[in-house]
């Protein structure tokens, strides 16, 4: 009998190519048949045979496992390569009108809110201030209403729908549990484990998302866009996730509609709060008015809620949604997402805004608490729980009042103290100059300025006046000098015109030889020049 070998080796396990390259060959050997992604080509995911292009608003280099955006204050999302302003920044287009969920090369600027006035606050899901006291929370609490809470900005309804009274301890170790994967035929596939064991699959065929290159699929929990409001469901048997699979839920006729209620509106939370970890998906059940799409009701991703805390999130998959049902004639039931990033995101209602579901993907090293359910009511109490505060950092617009009554009241507090020097002290009121300053360039070849003198009987004090009438009286000029009119006395006796015409003299010699050296100097630099000119032509 041969002998048995001691090991059986296992054939290696392939390396993936990883993000930033591709591999296109069947048979790859060693990571050399990994290649770098082009520029403006990005991978983020492992094993790909090709790189994704950038959008036409981002760029990258080669080996990029994202692209950067052309446009400041931007994040790109890899979901359709497109570069959205982040969380709390818009900008302006062409026709000056403006946007921030839009792709676009434009640079995006901070977002400027407006102050809220003494008594007023500010809601975390529209931003706008409104005043607690007349502020209407019946759309979203129901017909009993609520009061708006001051911290959170939200509306404190007189009245919850708590997950302990739909499903205690008990009933949540014996609710079913959820799990998917894809077919090899590319669909989304269920499976229902009930609490007994049983075992049972669900094929959705007419599902838009996840994405296609999820591999680990966690938990999966169900939410309800509808025209009632928005649900986190709480499944306690198969009955229930079979009526929200079921194909013509949507379309029950109105006296139907209200039996089927009576099944699962013990199984609903509105208004929810969803506790998931990373990798957990949510499946949405979308309610689409065939008459008047506008009417639908499916969620929209609020990026400027001041509960979201990842400004970068890529909600380009929530967009398309939002297209394909208003643009065209989708007529899926379902919408499925994975969410990978940790954060806290806000997603309303199309057509109702005051309806909402608030996503908490826990961080790491934290988990959502297994003894409760994923859903909770939102409530103040629970969004403290999970740590969730109303960001208040927020860019406010200049109080233009107030800045032109401050400058109004300094311009009146100036004049009036002008006007009161004025009154005090007239004399040292130097409003006019009553001197002419001579430029310092007409003064650079005056002679140095005489020491004054007392005047006495044999000194002239003053201006030279004129001389009295008579044979040989002329007008004299003032005596000028270095700074102006010169108001020191001046010995007129020692006054020597001779001096003054051996000055002149000097002064003309002395010019006359500069010119001469200048006019050298000149020809010299001529027939040099001429000499290179004749160099060159050479």
């Amino acid at each position: 009998m041969p002998a048995m070998p001691s090991k059986i080796l296992l054939p290696a396990r392939p390396t993936p190519c990883p993000p930033g390259s591709f591999g296109n060959a069947s048979q790859a050997k060693t990571m050399a048949d990994c290649h770098q992604c082009p520029a403006d080509t990005f991978n983020h995911i492992l094993a790909q045979s090709a790189c994704f292009p950038c959008g036409s608003s981002s760029t990258s280099l080669s080996g990029s496992s994202s692209c950067t955006c052309i446009g400041k204050n931007r994040a790109f999302h890899r979901s359709d390569g497109s570069c959205v302003c982040r969380t709390g920044f818009i900008f302006y287009n062409e026709l000056d009108f403006k946007s921030s969920i839009y792709d676009s090369a434009l640079d995006c600027q901070p977002e400027l809110y407006k102050r809220c006035a003494p008594g007023l606050i500010r809601l975390a899901s529209s931003r706008e201030c409104v005043s607690p006291s007349t502020y209407s929370c019946t759309r979203t609490c129901g017909p009993l209403g609520g009061t708006v809470d001051v911290e959170m900005g939200i509306c404190r309804c007189h009245r919850y729908v708590t997950a302990d009274e739909l499903c205690d301890i008990s009933c949540l170790y014996k609710m079913p549990r959820i799990s998917a994967r894809f077919d090899p035929s590319g669909h989304l596939m269920l499976r229902i484990v009930e609490g007994d064991g049983t075992v049972w699959d669900k094929t959705l065929t007419n599902i838009l998302g996840p994405d296609p290159h999820a591999k680990d699929i966690g938990k999966i929990y169900l939410v309800e866009f509808d025209s009632e409001g928005v649900f986190g469901w709480i499944p306690k048997q198969r009955k229930d996730i079979e009526i929200f699979l079921s194909e013509s839920k949507a379309n029950l006729a109105s006296t139907q509609r209200k039996t089927t209620r009576d099944l699962f509106i013990s199984s609903r939370i509105p208004n929810p709060i969803a506790c998931l970890s990373p990798s957990d998906m949510l499946i949405f059940h979308l309610t689409i008015n065939h008459t008047d799409r506008n009417l639908s009701h499916f969620p929209v991703y609020e990026k400027d809620h001041l509960f979201n805390n990842n400004p970068s999130w890529d909600f380009g998959v929530f967009r398309r949604v939002q297209t394909l049902i208003k643009q065209s004639n989708l007529n899926n039931s379902w919408f499925a997402h994975i969410f990978y990033e940790t954060g806290k995101y806000v997603f309303v209602d199309s057509n109702v805004p005051d309806w909402s579901l608030l996503v908490v993907v826990s961080e790491d090293g934290t988990e959502c608490n297994p003894r409760t359910s994923a859903f909770q009511a939102m409530t103040p109490e629970q969004l403290v729980k999970y740590g969730i505060i109303k960001r208040h950092r927020l860019n406010h617009q200049p109080e233009w009042a107030t800045i032109a009554g401050l400058l109004s009241a300094l311009s009146t507090f100036v004049v009036a103290v002008s006007i009161t020097a004025l009154i005090i002290w007239p004399g040292k009121a130097n409003l006019v100059v009553q001197t002419r300053t001579k430029p310092r360039w007409r003064s650079l070849g005056d002679p140095p300025r005489p020491l004054e003198c007392p005047c006495n009987e044999d000194n002239f004090c003053g201006f030279p006046g004129r001389r009295s009438a008579g044979e040989g009286a002329e007008a004299e000029e003032p005596l000028i000098s270095k700074g102006g009119i010169t108001f020191a006395c001046r010995d007129l006796e020692e006054f020597n015109v001779r001096t003054l015409y051996d000055k002149l003299e000097d002064q003309n010699l002395h010019v006359a030889s500069q010119l001469a050296r200048h006019c050298k100097d000149t020809q010299e630099f001529y027939r040099r020049i001429s000499q290179q000119v004749e160099g060159l032509q050479v």
